[in-house]
């Protein structure tokens, strides 16, 4: 009896004893993200968007979910969540979400004021038909540019005539043609560049807010989605390769979530 009760004992231990080593590798590998945080893990660590990007990548990836040997998933089961639920909002929203996370950048509205400034040149690349070189001082830095004209005006000047001791007459015109120049301008920062980062700037914040709300209900396997829109986005930092990226996304189908993660 006593025996019985011992090995009940030491079931029991070691029982407890699995749980406590189980709970602990659970929460070891548990990771807490941002949002943005996870979109930069999914999009620039992962490349949920290049190699889940057909629907054959996606088939191959689930065939290696599914198996216990062999090569492993292209991606982390979290990361391809993340991406399904991204692409359930259009293509439109997907290609700003990823394009801006793959580079870790957000989008930026230029604050200074547009300035008109002279449009610089390069004498390697030669003059054209009315055209000539000339230089312009911009913020202190002396900088070379193309003075054209393509209108000219005619100039009369009279020619004038004595006509007895105290009058003159004119006796005719000599004409001039005169050519009106111009330094061609650019706007820095442009205004309709202004203008479109700020309405790509609203799209993507639009975006991210209606995919805050949807990754409320989503259940990932190992990391943890915290924190609030308002403080943990990153300030802007610029946009050229942010801009590069949404350019190189393809075009991904939608996959549906069934199935995704399930094992």
């Amino acid at each position: 009896m006593l025996s019985m009760q011992n090995v009940k004992r030491s079931q029991m231990r070691s029982a407890k004893q699995l749980d406590e080593t189980s709970q602990h590798r659970a929460a070891r590998s548990t990771r807490y993200l941002t949002l943005w945080q996870a979109l930069v893990w999914t999009y620039r660590d992962q490349l949920a968007h290049k190699l889940l990007a057909t629907p054959w990548q996606w088939f191959v990836w689930a065939l290696a979910r599914g198996v216990t040997e062999g090569p492993r998933p292209s991606v982390h089961v979290d990361a391809a969540l993340l991406h399904a639920e991204v692409l359930s909002l259009g293509q439109e929203r997907a290609r700003l979400i990823a394009g801006f996370a793959a580079s870790a950048t957000v989008p930026e509205v230029p604050q200074e004021q547009p300035m008109p400034r002279p449009v610089t040149a390069s004498r390697a690349d030669g003059l054209g038909e009315g055209e000539r070189w000339s230089w312009e001082e911009v913020a202190a830095r002396r900088i070379t540019v193309k003075i054209r004209w393509n209108e000219s005006v005619i100039e009369r000047t009279p020619i004038l005539r004595r006509v007895g001791r105290n009058k003159m007459r004119i006796a005719g015109y000599r004409r001039r043609k005169i050519p009106v120049e111009f330094c061609p301008i650019d706007w820095s920062p442009h205004p309709e560049w202004v203008a479109a980062m700020a309405q790509l700037k609203a799209e993507w914040r639009a975006a991210i807010e209606l995919l805050a709300e949807a990754v409320a209900d989503l259940e990932f396997h190992e990391i943890v989605v915290v924190g609030s829109l308002e403080t943990d986005l990153p300030a802007a930092r610029g946009n050229g390769a942010a801009i590069q990226a949404i350019a190189g996304i393809q075009e991904c189908p939608c996959p549906t979530r069934t199935g995704v993660g399930d094992k």
